[in-house]
């Protein structure tokens, strides 16, 4: 999926085709889905007749900054409200400028041989003639309207620091770490820790800072909380001066080799997994729900016990126990379906993008059959159908227990009627 590399990419194209230049035409596909409050119907109005002055990013999520033009025949008055096109790309979201090649990503192909594209969610046209589309195939892309101050409002606002634009000092970037008791990793994709950081970006920063992604915040030691704090800065640098171009992407990088399971992965170790150029093997395990890919012989998993930092056996998950009463054990599930393609394992991040309302309303529906079918039946009486079927899903944990997308995690519906 996108990620702040290609967000940043993307709005360097923006940038440059639309600002000074006039929007003259916005032809918009209706989705109640990926147009958020409505705005659909106001779309083409908003942004019709205004130039564009200037465009922003933080995070994952990217504006075009609009004006109006003064024309002293125009009835129209300037005292309307103004709003702004904010956009995030979600899983497939891209833009599309007409006559230009398109960008490959590694989990979605993109037609550049037609023009609107499919999926298509907005076109825009200029003074000068040049166009440009917004697609998504899975709709969970967020188009949104803001007036006023956009860094002020949400979701701007909710975002935490921008590790290109606003990267912040060591002292403080430990600081908030230990405020947290979480996998580092989920904090990195927290979008109100750091915005930007996806999965490709948290591996690739774990890996060079040689962490486990599932190693506790409060477990970090000063040394490796600077080697964090160097890793994602050279990561976004190294990839935004490539313009996101993974070709040009140093070959060292996990990058190159995380995206393929079992087979489909051209490099492998003598005993069949998926590995890099100098042998170590990646290993992928399922963290939150998300998939990590890992190399054991480098990023080695300590457990804490008794309050002490150990030193976990290299290549397994070593848990993190305590030996107190109430106390939890902590064990991270390995997953090595080397049948399941990647895009299956790409999500988006923590409160960053809602699921689609259609498929909330599916879980709704789900949801209400499955508390029927939990209700017990009277004495003596025949258990329904429903609670028959319950019955036999209880059975297959291991296929409702399936990777979200990087968005929201689902809620896992169990018996559920066919």
């Amino acid at each position: 999926m996108p990620e702040l590399p290609e967000v940043e990419r993307a709005r360097r194209e923006l940038h440059d085709l639309c600002v000074g230049k006039r929007i003259v035409r916005v032809d918009v596909t209706d989705d109640r889905i990926v147009f958020v409050d409505g705005c659909a119907a106001r779309f083409s109005s908003q942004l019709t007749g205004t130039r564009v002055s200037g465009t922003g990013r933080k995070g994952k999520v990217f504006w075009m900054q609009l004006e109006r033009v003064k024309q002293e025949e125009s009835s129209s008055s300037d005292d309307a409200v103004l709003e702004h096109p904010v956009l995030h790309f979600g899983m497939t979201g891209h833009l599309v400028i007409k006559g230009a090649k398109a960008h490959e990503y590694a989990d979605f192909k993109i037609d550049e041989t037609i023009f609107p594209p499919r999926f298509v969610k907005f076109v825009v046209v200029l003074d000068d003639g040049s166009e440009f589309a917004f697609a998504d195939a899975r709709r969970l892309a967020r188009i949104r309207l803001v007036e006023g101050a956009i860094e002020t409002k949400p979701p701007i606002s909710e975002l935490g620091f921008d590790p290109l634009l606003s990267m912040i000092d060591l002292e403080s970037f430990k600081a908030l770490i230990l405020k947290k008791r979480v996998p580092i990793k989920s904090l990195l994709l927290d979008q109100s820790f750091s915005a930007g950081i996806g999965n490709w970006v948290a591996d690739e920063v774990l890996y060079h800072a040689k962490l486990h992604p599932a190693q506790y915040t409060q477990t970090l030691l000063d040394t490796e909380m600077k080697l964090l704090h160097e890793s994602i800065q050279t990561v976004v640098e190294v990839a935004c001066k490539v313009n996101a171009d993974s070709a040009q992407f140093p070959k060292e990088w996990l990058f190159h080799y995380r995206w393929f399971k079992g087979k489909r992965n051209k490099n492998k170790s003598a005993g069949g997994e998926a590995g890099l150029p100098d042998g170590n093997e990646i290993e992928f395990l399922t963290l939150g729900g998300r998939t990590s890919a890992v190399v054991p012989a480098v990023q080695i998993l300590r457990a804490e016990e008794s309050g002490a930092v150990v030193e976990g056996k290299k290549g397994k998950s070593a848990a993190s126990k305590k030996t107190s009463k109430g106390s939890r054990t902590k064990s991270v599930a390995k997953s090595k379906k080397s049948s399941k393609d990647e895009s299956e394992e790409e999500e988006d991040d923590q409160g960053d993008t809602l699921e689609s309302e259609q498929s909330q309303s599916d879980g709704e529906d789900n949801q209400t059959t499955g508390k029927k079918a939990n209700k017990m039946p009277a004495k003596g009486a025949r258990p329904s159908r429903a609670a028959r079927t319950k019955r036999q899903l209880v059975d297959h944990d291991e296929d409702l227990d399936e990777e979200p997308e990087e968005v929201l995690p689902k809620k896992k519906v169990r018996g559920a009627a066919k």
